[in-house]
This record gives C-alpha cells, structure tokens and sequence, in this order.
C-alpha cells in the first residue's frame, strides 16, 4: 500500500512549516495573555499539549517531528501544534499507525476533558479530523478486517453503510482509548507543559526537552 498523503496528516497545525517565526509567535502570545482569561488559557494550553505528548510516545509515528506548540491566536484555531515530516523515516502504514495517528488528532480534546468539562471549538475540529481519517482507513485503505478493498460510492448498500459506521465508530474508540492511556502514564508531563505553556506561551522543542529532563531528574 502507498504511503498516507500528508493531507490526511494535517491538522489545527502547521505542516511542514520550517521557517515559522518565534520571536511572531511568541510576540503574538504575549498579546493573547492579556486578553485570554486564565481558564481558556490553561484549557488550550492542555489541549496544545495534549497532541505534543502523544505525538511524542506513540511509537508509531516515528515521522512526525515536532517543534513547538504555542496558544497564540490565528485565523481558524486558538493553538497550535508546529511539526514538520521526518523526511528519513517511512512509518509502517499499517492498522496500528492509523490508530496513533487518530490518537494523535484526539488527543487535544481528551486532554481538555483531563482539565475541564468544557470543551473547545478546535476539539471539535480535531473530532472532525480524526472521523475523516477513520473513514478512509475503513473506505480506502482496505486496513480493518471487514473491509480488505476500497468501498466505493456504488458499493454503500444499507447493510455495508451500516458496518462501515460501526467499523469507523470502532477505530475512533480504539484511538480515544489510546491517546487516554498515553495522557493517563504521562500525567506529570501534561501538567508542567500546559502550566509552562500558559506560562510563555509558546515553547520549542529544545525547550520542552529540557523541561522534561529538569523533572526526569527530580523524579529519579
């Protein structure tokens, strides 16, 4: 099977964006503290890292390379998680790396869930996000035992329509269960991240790293 197009990968998220400007995005989040409350703050704060922590222990997206996550305001989105594709590593596109994969764009809004009830306009778009890719796993990629070909449009009888839902509904459940996991082992580091986060607003990283070795440390 071909590789995934990166257009499956692509999220509330700059793709591939090498030359982001951080001294911008960090002149940007200085004028978003002033403007946010702290809650909304701290609830994308979680949701940013959220996605950092999963891209980050999932085993199986060896190709995704983060660089930065930060809560300043664009466009569409309230944060943002910058990576870039790992142009070395081919990821074993199989079932297992579609499951992390949707972890990964889930992981934001369970994330959310682990600070606040509330959820965010972006974790509705991850949601959306996540379901397409669940669906072309199901429908084109042959992956699920169900279903080892493409479903084209002509093949949706009500029978199939109806097991291609539940087969998507089973994917989506798996990924939750995942990321949850994943958030749940590495609670610590979801709440010095968020909390730092909502600190500086943005962090790369080089930054994040050293974070984590600061309270490795402290642990050991």
């Amino acid at each position: 099977m071909q590789r995934m197009p990166k257009h499956f990968l692509r999220r509330i998220a700059i793709c591939g964006k090498k030359d982001y400007n951080i001294d911008g995005m960090r002149q940007a989040a200085a004028e978003r503290r002033q403007t946010t409350d702290e809650k909304q703050k701290m609830q994308i704060a979680y949701h940013e890292a959220g996605h950092y922590l999963v891209s980050k222990f999932a085993k199986e997206l060896t190709d995704i390379k983060s660089l930065a996550i930060s809560i300043m305001p664009a466009e569409d989105y309230l944060g943002i998680h910058v990576f870039d594709f790992d142009s070395n590593v081919i990821p074993n596109d199989n079932l297992d790396y579609f499951i992390a994969n949707i972890s990964w764009r889930l992981a934001g809004r369970i994330a959310e869930k682990m600070y606040s009830s509330e959820i965010t306009s972006g974790a509705s778009k991850d949601l959306e996000s996540a379901t397409s890719l669940a669906k072309n796993v199901v429908r084109k990629f042959g992956l699920v035992p169900d279903f080892k070909r493409t479903i084209e449009k002509d093949d949706l009888t009500p029978e199939i329509a109806t097991k291609v839902q539940q087969n998507i509904n089973d994917l989506l459940h798996k990924a939750e269960i995942r990321a949850q996991t994943i958030l749940n082992d590495n609670h610590i580091y979801l709440d010095i991240l968020a909390n730092e986060l909502c600190k500086k607003g943005i962090l790369t990283e080089k930054e994040i790293n050293k974070l984590f070795e600061k309270k490795s440390k402290k642990l050991t």
